[in-house]
C-alpha cells in the first residue's frame, strides 16, 4: 500500500523528530544535574529517578503500541500521549522531594513512553511503503538533539535549570501540529492481527534482534543519563555537556544517518550492525581511560557512528520479521525490552558510582553490556 502524499508524510515525521528530540536532549541530559544541584539528590537517587522512564516503558510502551494497532488510529494515540506528557512535565517542576519527584516522573513516563514507539513505527511504515529510508527521517531528530543544550545554554545559565520543565512542555506540544499529516495504517492488515500477534511472540529471530538492540542502546542511554555528572567530574558544566551532545548527535550522528544506507548496501545490514556494536564497545574502553574533557569529547564521535549503524538496522530487521498489522506492538516491545535492560544498567551504575566515588566506573558496566550485544549478534548471524 502506497502513501498518497509521501512528501507531506516524510516532512511531518522529520519535524516531529526535530522538535521532540530538542526537548528530549534538554530534559534528559540536564535532569540529573538539576536533581543534584537544585534538589540535592545523590547518585543512587538520581539513578532511580532516571530509571523511571525505562521501567515504565517495560509494560506501558507495549500498551500504547497495542492500543494503536487495535484502534488503527495511532494519530489519536500520539496526540493523547503528547498532550498529557506536556501537562505533567510542567507540573513536575514543582516537585521538591524525592518521593514527589518520583511520583510525578511515573505519571509523566506513563504517557511519554508511548511517543517513541509510535513515531518510530510510523517512520518504519513509511520506509517500508516508499523509497525513503528510516535514517533519512530520523537524522532530523538527531540534529535537534545535538543543538538542544547549546541553543538554550545561555538561557539556562541565566534563569536556572528549572527552566527545562517549561521548555520540554513546549517541545512536546509542537509535534502535535504535525500528527495530522502522518499516514494511516493499512486497514486490510486488520484481519490478520490475532494470527500475526501469536507469530510475533514465537518468532525467535525477532527476539534476538530485540535483545541485541536492548543491550546496545541500554549502555548508550545510560551513558546519556549520567553524562552531565561525568562531565562535571572532568571539570565541565552545562556548556561542556552541550558540546559533548553536539559532537555525538550532531557532528557525528547526523552525517552518519544521512549516508548509512549506502553502507548497508555495500556491506550488508547484519555486518554493518555488528560493526556498530563494535564501535560502541570501543567507545566505552576509550572513555574509561580518558583523563580529561578533550579526550572524552573525542569518544563522543563514536556515538553517532554506532547509533546510525545500529538503530535503523534494528528497526528494519524487526519489520522484516513482523506484519504491518502488529508493527506498533513490535516496535513497542522493542522499547519495553530496552527499558528493562536500561533499568538494570541505570540502577547498577548509580550504585557503582556511589560505592566507588568514580563516575568512570560506569564504563565497565557499559563494556559488559556491549559484549553481550555482540555475542547475541554473532548467534543471530548463525541462525539467519
Amino acid at each position: 500500500m502506497k502513501i498518497k502524499n509521501i512528501k507531506s508524510a516524510v516532512r511531518s515525521v522529520r519535524f516531529f523528530y526535530l522538535f521532540y528530540l530538542v526537548g528530549v536532549g534538554l530534559f534528559y541530559n540536564l535532569l540529573p544535574l538539576y536533581l543534584q544541584e537544585n534538589l540535592g539528590f545523590d547518585a543512587t537517587s538520581i539513578g532511580v529517578i532516571m530509571s523511571v522512564a525505562s521501567i515504565m516503558s517495560i509494560g506501558v510502551a507495549t500498551f500504547w503500541g497495542i492500543a494503536a494497532d487495535v484502534t488503527k488510529n495511532p494519530k489519536l494515540i500520539l496526540t493523547i500521549v503528547l498532550g498529557c506528557s506536556g501537562l505533567i512535565v510542567l507540573l513536575s517542576g514543582k516537585a521538591t522531594t524525592f518521593v514527589a519527584m518520583l511520583i510525578m516522573m511515573i505519571l509523566f513516563e506513563f504517557f511519554r513512553s508511548g511517543i517513541f514507539p509510535l513515531i518510530d513505527s510510523t517512520a518504519t511504515t513509511i520506509a517500508m511503503r516508499s523509497d525513503v529510508a528510516f535514517s533519512q527521517m530520523r537524522w532530523c531528530g538527531s540534529l535537534g538533539y545535538a543543538v538542544s543544550i547549546l541553543a538554550f545554554a545561555p538561557l539556562l545559565e541565566s534563569i536556572g535549570l528549572n527552566l527545562i520543565f517549561i521548555l520540554f512542555m513546549f517541545f512536546l506540544a509542537l509535534p502535535i501540529l504535525f500528527v495530522r499529516q502522518l499516514p494511516n495504517p493499512a486497514t486490510k492488515e486488520q484481519i490478520n492481527f490475532k494470527i500475526d500477534m501469536k507469530y510475533l511472540f514465537t518468532n525467535k529471530l525477532y527476539w534476538f534482534i530485540l535483545f541485541i538492540g536492548a543491550f546496545n542502546f541500554g549502555s548508550m542511554n545510560a551513558s546519556s543519563n549520567y553524562l552531565a555528572l561525568h562531565v562535571q567530574t572532568l571539570g565541565g558544566g552545562v556548556l561542556a555537556v552541550g558540546i559533548c551532545t553536539l559532537i555525538a548527535a550532531g557532528i557525528s550522528e547526523v552525517p552518519a544517518l544521512m549516508y548509512v544506507e549506502r553502507i548497508y548496501h555495500r556491506l550488508g545490514m547484519e555486518r554493518t550492525l555488528l560493526i556498530g556494536l563494535g564501535v560502541t564497545l570501543f567507545r566505552w574502553i576509550v572513555a574509561f581511560f580518558a583523563p580529561n574533557l578533550a579526550i572524552f569529547f573525542l569518544t563522543a564521535f563514536c556515538h553517532g557512528i554506532a547509533f546510525a549503524f545500529v538503530q535503523p538496522a534494528v528497526f528494519t530487521l524487526i519489520r522484516r520479521h513482523v506484519s504491518e498489522s502488529v508493527s506498533g506492538t513490535a516496535i513497542a516491545l522493542n522499547a519495553a525490552i530496552s527499558g528493562g535492560v536500561l533499568t538494570i544498567i541505570n540502577v547498577i551504575t548509580g550504585n557503582i558510582i556511589d560505592a566507588t566515588g568514580s563516575t568512570a566506573m560506569m564504563f565497565i558496566i557499559f563494556m559488559i553490556a556491549s559484549l553481550i550485544s555482540i555475542g547475541l549478534m554473532l548467534q543471530y548471524r548463525k541462525k539467519v
